[in-house]
């Protein structure tokens, strides 16, 4: 009979230490994947439309590397001028922006951060939208897709596929209902990893939703 007790003190024994060995691993593990999804681009992106949603303009240009994104879309336009001016073909620098002389394509791209900047701050802080909308600078569709984009819950994500480049790169679509018009909606991006882990964007489609076109042309 003693024999009986004691294997079931030692049966007893071994099932606590096994279920807090599940536990401890239930914990680990839970720990693990939630530091492992921190470092993912879908975090990087829930982050930044938290940001847009609460009108965190650090995080929210911490995390889309404008500079990145305007001289992609410029970089054509920046190299045909300046081979112009090589051949001679341009005699004149054509515009004078904040104490500085430059060629179209250099003006266009330092236009293009200036105003997304300034969207941006105005868009976040409550200023007047319908300048933005409709003054001489107008940036309608800009201003539409982010303003819907900070209406509260309006969007549910449905589906992320992320494409690895490389390491550091990634290719992004995101797939979002919109619940007030009742239909999806899509975006396509790059992002690079940056030191912390976090994800920030450096090229979108301007041909899908969500952002502008930065320059407000149509080149």
């Amino acid at each position: 009979m003693l024999m009986k007790f004691k294997q079931l003190g030692m049966l007893k024994s071994t099932l606590i230490i096994l279920v807090i060995i599940c536990a401890l691993v239930g914990v680990g593990y839970g720990v693990y994947k939630n530091m492992t999804y921190k470092s993912t681009p879908e975090y990087s992106l829930k982050l930044i439309y938290d940001a847009i949603q609460n009108g965190d303009e650090e995080t929210f240009k911490k995390l889309i590397d404008i500079d990145t994104v305007a001289h992609r879309k410029y970089d054509k336009s920046i190299a045909f001028y300046e081979k112009r001016i090589e051949e001679g073909k341009e005699k004149d620098t054509l515009f004078p922006y904040n104490g500085k002389m430059m060629h179209l394509g250099e003006y266009k791209f330092i236009v293009a951060k200036d105003r997304f900047a300034k969207d941006v701050h105005t868009i976040f802080t409550g200023g007047d939208i319908k300048a933005l909308k409709f003054g001489s600078a107008s940036n309608t569709k800009f201003v539409d897709n982010l303003s819907m984009l900070r209406e509260p819950n309006r969007f549910k994500l449905i589906d992320i596929n992320v494409h690895e480049m490389d390491s550091e790169h990634v290719s992004v679509v995101t797939i979002g209902l919109d619940t007030k018009e009742n239909n999806l909606k899509s975006l396509s991006l790059e992002m690079q990893k940056i030191d912390s882990n976090l994800w920030k964007i450096v090229w979108f489609d301007y041909g899908s939703f969500g952002f502008s076109d930065m320059a407000h042309d149509d080149d």
